[in-house]
């Protein structure tokens, strides 16, 4: 049976001309296996958060929240247009400048 599949690669292993390889935004299976397990997990065991919350010191209260909220807040992104934006702004915007008043001129 003659083999369909459109060839990729040379024989050295390598992309053919043309073909970049995975796509940009592709997931990775493995990645995507992995993601799935934790999400399942914690949903599992969610409920024992509260329970061990009150047992933890302040430090390690401060170390699960930041933790926790990596799972759910996006990463920033210091390329992202608005925060470039932002920079330019703060950048561009005149300073206020105090003079220097020597207290010892005053009596």
């Amino acid at each position: 049976m003659k083999n369909l599949t459109p060839k990729i690669t040379d024989n050295n292993g390598q992309f053919l001309i043309g073909n970049k390889g995975k796509p940009k935004g592709a997931v990775n299976k493995t990645t995507k296996q992995l993601k799935e397990f934790i999400v399942s997990f914690l949903n599992d065991k969610a409920f024992e958060i509260p329970l061990i919350w009150d047992s933890l010191t302040d430090k390690d209260k401060l170390i699960v929240f930041i933790q926790l909220s990596k799972l759910v807040l996006p990463k920033a992104n210091e390329d992202a247009p608005e925060l470039i934006e932002e920079r330019e702004r703060v950048k561009n915007e005149p300073t206020l400048t105090f003079p220097i008043i020597d207290m010892n001129d005053w009596k």
